[in-house]
């Protein structure tokens, strides 16, 4: 039967406890506005992200720690991200797909450390029982992510964007002919394409699907029955796998193959819409296979039934209705997923600033909206990063225990594990006492070292500067004397035209100098500088300088000499054309040695000075800055669009569907489903 009307609303508080909510401050930032699938988990505490500069760190946090880790760099800007089961794919601007995988993992090992953890905490008798229990799986973590290594694979999918990635595992029962022998990615293109890849052989595509309109979500099955992509345009596009007969030199054999259903319009949406609203970018299918739900940009979130897509006679619609603030850009449905495990719950996240979920077993009438924007109720935790030093681990260990026994604490961890279970034996006394003396405060003498280093620095320091200002002294009273001479010639000697230009561009020189010498001097008194440069420019600066007044100096001997020559000449015109003839050429050398200075053209910094600068440019990832079209975009902050603090950036559920995590501009918020109201189904709903 077709569904006409829209699901009735019964606004509901008790699908997400308001008890133990958690925001984690960190950043999820999406790059592409309308790409904001970038939050994926694993287990029941670990989440992964992008982060770092232009979402390039691919992000490991762990919520039982409050500890996150940077596990790989990539070379693109990712534009989705997911996990599952120890793979981490991303996709990138130009068809980049990158596969991340957990290498030297042993799941049996990771199984008995668990259990062996477990039994030794509940033989613990302790009134601080929460705290054990948090500093216990503190230490194993530590012991695990010290194991852990990470390999990554990169590869190219097409030429365009990749606009979403999904992972599909083939089922732990007996595989169902025609189902894929392994996991594998659907890799949603910009370029009109759906491409399925081989997790283990990722340059081995296994199939490829081509569509009338760019690509944004693939999604398989539970089963590997069917696959739906959704497009931006309004329809629902679904295949089913199907068997086919195939020749291989002669011989007839058995294959599988997706072939195309009649396509679904989807609610909320018309064929002419060429605004950037049209067509969805969320969709998945329910744990269990039996439900699969489509968000569009206008906020229409659909609920199909997954059998009745491959009748093509039968009615499949089971519901729809509209997100919080639909039909708004706001409300645009961004992601959605249903919690794994017997909980029946959808939930979804908007453009900005909320969330939703849905209760399957009300035919998805009963929902619950989330602010993200109120923080009333929420436990703000800050992260950890393990790849720097905890400041608390500078405090003294006496501080520490001093404190421990003030609090009323009796009994260490160690003496509490050694009590449990007495068979284990204690740590080595003599490594803890070494782990004792680290992170210990400076000693008496250790600061006064310090201190006489200091001083010891400050004072070469000031008699550089004494040098240097006795040298600049020195250079003035050389310079007075030069214009002194000046002066006195210019008595004797007859006036010219070029007698006038020489002396303009004599004059014109040392004014030049002593503008550079004020500047030097103003700069040595603002400015920080590395000391390096500071005594290349100290250095450099009267050697020039003294370059060019023992020129000066050369060319008042040289007119000096040619005055008293000219003297006993008997012609004073053959006189005057020696001496221009013969000072000619040290003006000459003059002009040249004061270009080679700084020129008419300004005053210059010292070019060994701005090589060093070159030298030192931030080190960037040669496949994304040679790209002109990112590089354009990187140089405005790599962000396409104008970003808010609640904006989202994907959901996620734990694995055993009891924890949601949602990401955002201003990090991840942690939601606890109501367990207690799960386990009740009962037979009178009140409205």
């Amino acid at each position: 039967m077709a569904v006409d009307e829209e699901a009735s609303f019964w606004p509901t508080d008790n699908l997400l406890v308001k008890e133990g909510r958690k925001h984690y401050r960190t950043s999820v930032s999406p790059i592409h506005w309308q790409l904001r699938s970038l939050v994926s988990a694993e287990r029941q505490d670990i989440v992964y992200f992008p982060a770092g500069v232009n979402n390039t760190h691919i992000t490991r946090l762990n919520t039982t720690t409050c500890e996150c880790e940077t596990i790989k760099v990539i070379s693109f800007h990712p534009r989705c991200l997911v996990a599952s089961e120890g793979w981490i794919c991303c996709g990138g601007e130009s068809g980049e797909f990158v596969v991340i995988r957990e290498s030297g993992r042993d799941g049996s090992q990771d199984d008995v450390l668990n259990s062996d953890l477990r039994s030794t905490l509940n033989a613990v008798e302790s009134s601080n029982m929460v705290q054990l229990q948090q500093d216990m799986l503190r230490l194993v973590e530590r012991i695990n992510g010290s194991n852990k290594t990470w390999s990554a694979s990169s590869h190219k999918v097409g030429t365009e964007r990749v606009n979403c990635i999904t992972i599909w595992n083939p089922p732990k029962d007996a595989p169902e002919p025609g189902q894929y022998d392994g996991p594998v990615a659907v890799l949603a293109n910009n370029d009109k394409t759906i491409t399925i890849v081989g997790l283990y052989e990722p340059d081995l595509p296994k199939d490829e699907l081509g569509y009338p309109d760019c690509v944004n979500r693939g999604v398989i099955s539970p089963d590997g029955s069917l696959l739906v992509a959704i497009c931006d345009d309004p329809f629902l596009y679904v295949h089913a796998r199907r068997s086919f007969t195939k020749h291989y030199h002669g011989v007839p054999r058995e294959s599988y193959e997706w072939v195309s259903l009649p396509r679904i319009r989807l609610k909320g949406q018309w064929h002419q819409d060429t605004t950037d609203c049209r067509g969805s970018f969320a969709a998945c299918f329910s744990s269990s296979g039996r439900y699969l739900a489509v968000g569009t940009q206008y906020g229409t979130i659909s609920i199909f039934d997954a059998v009745a897509l491959k009748d093509p006679d039968s009615e499949p619609l089971i519901a729809y209705f509209d997100s919080d603030r639909a039909p708004g850009e706001f409300g645009a449905v961004r992601d959605m997923a249903f919690s794994p495990g017997p909980y029946d719950l959808l939930a979804w996240s908007e453009h900005r600033g909320r969330i939703g979920v849905a209760d399957a077993r009300t035919n998805f009438m009963r929902r619950q909206i989330v602010t993200l924007g109120n923080h009333e109720g929420f436990n703000h935790i800050s992260l950890n990063d393990r790849s720097t030093i905890d400041p608390r681990l500078l405090d003294p260990r006496s501080e520490r225990n001093a404190a421990s026994e003030r609090s009323g604490s009796s009994l260490s961890l160690l003496e509490l594990l050694g009590r449990s279970n007495p068979s284990r034996p204690l740590p080595n006394p003599e490594t803890a006492d070494a782990t004792a003396r680290l992170n210990q405060p400076f000693s008496a003498e250790e600061v006064a070292i310090l201190e006489a280093m200091q001083s010891d620095r400050r004072r070469r320091g000031e008699q550089q500067d004494q040098r240097t200002a006795e040298r600049n002294q020195r250079l003035n009273d050389r310079e007075r004397q030069i214009m002194l001479h000046t002066g006195m010639m210019t008595n004797n000697l007859r006036r010219s035209p070029s007698y006038d230009q020489r002396r303009e561009q004599l004059t014109r020189i040392i004014e030049r100098e002593r503008m550079r010498e004020t500047r030097d001097q103003h700069r040595s008194g603002i400015s920080q500088t590395p000391p390096e440069q500071d005594r290349e420019r100290r250095a450099l600066t009267p050697r020039r300088r003294s370059s060019i007044m023992q020129a000066l100096t050369q060319n008042v001997d040289s007119m000096s000499q040619l005055r008293t020559q000219s003297q006993a000449e008997d012609t004073p015109s053959m006189a005057r054309e020696r001496i221009l003839a013969r000072v000619s050429t040290g003006w000459s050398d003059l002009e040249t040695l004061a270009n080679m200075s700084g020129g008419d053209g300004g005053l210059h910094d010292n070019p060994r000075t701005e090589s060093s600068r070159i030298r030192r440019a931030v080190p960037v990832i040669t496949d994304v800055w040679t790209n002109d079209t990112l590089f354009s975009r990187i140089r405005v902050g790599s962000r396409e669009h104008q970003q808010n603090p609640d904006d989202t950036a994907g959901l996620t559920w734990s694995e055993d569907g009891q924890t949601l995590f949602v990401g955002a501009e201003n990090g991840i918020y942690e939601f606890h489903i109501n367990l207690y109201g799960r386990k009740v189904f009962p037979d009178i709903a009140l409205r």
